[in-house]
C-alpha cells in the first residue's frame, strides 16, 4: 500500500510587496501583500491515477523585521498571514 504523501505533489511561486508604515524600509514592523499560482497534484486520487489543479492566490502578511549586526547588513523576518486562492483548471477525470 502506497503513502497517501508519497503521491501529494504542491508547488506555489508568489510575489511580495511590503509597507513599512514607520517610515523605516527592511526595519521593524510591516505590511504586505502577496499574490501567486499555487500548484496541487495526487497521482493516486482519481480512477484515472491523476487529479491536479492550479488556482491563483491573493494574500497578506503582517510581519516584523529585525537588523542585526554593526552595519545592520543581515535582516531576520517573522510573519504571519493567509491567503485565499480562486479558480482551478483541474485535470481530474471521473
Amino acid at each position: 500500500m502506497r503513502d497517501f504523501f508519497d503521491e501529494f505533489e504542491y508547488r506555489s511561486a508568489n510575489a511580495m510587496l511590503r509597507y513599512y508604515p514607520q517610515g523605516c524600509a527592511l526595519d521593524r514592523f510591516f505590511l504586505g501583500v502577496r499574490v501567486g499560482v499555487h500548484h496541487v497534484s495526487n497521482s493516486d486520487v482519481s480512477p484515472s491515477g491523476n487529479d491536479s489543479a492550479t488556482f491563483g492566490g491573493l494574500g497578506f502578511d503582517l510581519g516584523y523585521t529585525w537588523l542585526l549586526g554593526a552595519q545592520e547588513r543581515v535582516g531576520v523576518s517573522i510573519a504571519a498571514g493567509a491567503t485565499r486562492l480562486f479558480g482551478s483548471s483541474s485535470t481530474a477525470r471521473p
